[in-house]
């Protein structure tokens, strides 16, 4: 059985991943979409979910946010872009464990 991790999201991250008018040129697995369109809202603070997802689904994740970041800061949407990258940075912790930095 493939690796599952927990990984809490912002819901206006999780909001851009699933919209029907998603990003032009930024796709997202079908894989990695159900993950986040199943996650269950965090019972302690409505705003985030808990996207249970694969290695796999994560790493696809992670890039999806990334440019989803990227494309919504270059269009001035400053609020979803930080949720966005804020996505990004959980799932890469999840993935490679804290960085410390110094």
């Amino acid at each position: 059985m493939p690796a599952q991790h927990v990984v809490p999201i912002e819901e206006a991250a999780c909001q851009v991943a699933v919209d029907p008018d998603r990003l032009a040129g930024v796709t997202l697995s079908p894989d990695a979409r159900a993950a986040i369109e199943n996650a269950e809202a965090d019972t302690e603070t409505v705003e985030r979910r808990c996207v249970r997802c694969s290695t796999e689904q994560a790493r696809d994740l992670l890039e999806y946010f990334d440019r989803a970041a990227a494309t919504l800061q270059l269009d001035g949407d400053y609020e979803r872009s930080t949720s966005c990258a804020q996505a990004a940075e959980q799932l890469r912790r999840t993935l490679e464990g804290p960085v410390l930095t110094t």
